[in-house]
């Protein structure tokens, strides 16, 4: 999907595929998706729930549990190297220091059973040379540097003294401390209000700028991706269904679920009725693999739309999978 320009990608996703054996019946969760991030950008994946992008996320980890069946194809290509052909072994090596991963819960992401610093401290001399008490020290000054006061005393406390902001700092903080090249950032605000969750991602972007880390972020808030990314890609049901550079996605919305997540983040309630403005249908996992899975619930629907899939295709300086949009062209 992607026409890449200038930067080097550190991250190439081509043709991504992920299933799921539920009994006797196979559930495609993500359909065949490809991007991928430029050295030193914040690149944003939005969607609803069920649309696939933690399953993304979890692929890009090799993290997808093989319990039920999960099978992964295409490739991940991390600096050149396919992950999806990469051994357990190497993928330990490269999960933390090459490419860092921070969950949605961050109670979950840490073990209740042991202090912060045993916990940072542990991830930091896993893959730095440093002794136990240097460690300790860079992990203080990773706290303190995160805007977590008194870090000296607080490293010693659990994770369950700490609010939902602070613990997301902690997450940052053990990310950080190995010098990844990417980091993935899972709804890591979903949980938290809108001026923690704006500080959280302030810090994200502060660490992008001043170290050149690139990061993923996977958030279902567009107007959230707007102020913090260089690049989104919107995704519906398993499929990009559009991406750009970000300022371009909002003067030139193309596709018709772009369109209704901007009016729906820039007007949540509607004026008359007061209620919610929504989008609507039912979203989730399309039961017809050859027709576009917004058909239901697109208002712009043409005959075009009923006979096949619509192919990718980049046009006006984005990408975009939709038989209208294409059609029309300049006219939007």
């Amino acid at each position: 999907m992607e026409k890449e320009e200038g930067r080097e990608s550190v991250l190439s996703v081509e043709n991504l595929k992920v299933s799921f054996q539920d009994h006797d019946k196979k559930i495609n969760v993500v359909k065949g998706i490809s991007f991928s991030i430029r050295s030193g950008e914040i690149f944003s994946i939005v969607g609803e729930s069920g649309s696939g992008k933690s399953t993304t996320c979890l692929a890009i980890m090799g993290l997808l549990s093989k319990r039920n069946g999960c099978h992964r194809e295409g490739n991940i290509f991390f600096k050149g190297r396919n992950l999806c052909k990469t051994e357990e072994k190497e993928m330990r090596k490269i999960r933390g220091k090459g490419i860092a991963l921070i969950l949605q819960d961050s109670l979950s992401a840490l073990n209740p059973f042991y202090r912060i610093s045993h916990q940072m401290i542990a991830s930091i001399r896993k893959q730095r040379h440093l002794s136990r008490k240097e460690a300790k020290a860079e992990a203080v000054r990773l706290l303190s540097s995160l805007g977590i006061n008194e870090a000296e005393k607080r490293i010693d406390d659990y994770p369950f003294q700490f609010s939902g902001g602070m613990r997301q700092r902690v997450a940052i903080a053990m990310a950080i401390a190995q010098s990844p090249e990417l980091i993935i950032a899972d709804e890591i605000t979903s949980s938290l209000d809108a001026s923690s969750a704006n500080l959280i991602l302030s810090i994200l972007k502060e660490i992008n700028e001043k170290t050149g880390t690139s990061i993923l972020l996977i958030t279902h808030d567009l107007k959230m991706a707007e102020k913090f990314s260089d690049r989104i890609a919107v995704m519906y049901s398993g499929h990009i269904v559009e991406s750009a550079e970000t300022e371009f996605l909002f003067r030139h919305p193309s596709h018709p679920y772009t369109r209704a997540l901007i009016r729906i983040s820039d007007n949540l309630r509607d004026e008359r009725s007061g209620l919610f403005t929504t989008i609507e249908g039912e979203t989730g996992l399309s039961d017809n693999p050859a027709l576009c899975p917004f058909l239901p619930h697109c208002p712009e629907k043409e005959r075009i739309c009923f006979k096949s899939m619509p192919e990718g295709k980049w046009r006006d300086g984005g990408y975009v999978s939709c038989h209208v949009a294409q059609e029309k062209g300049d006219e939007r």
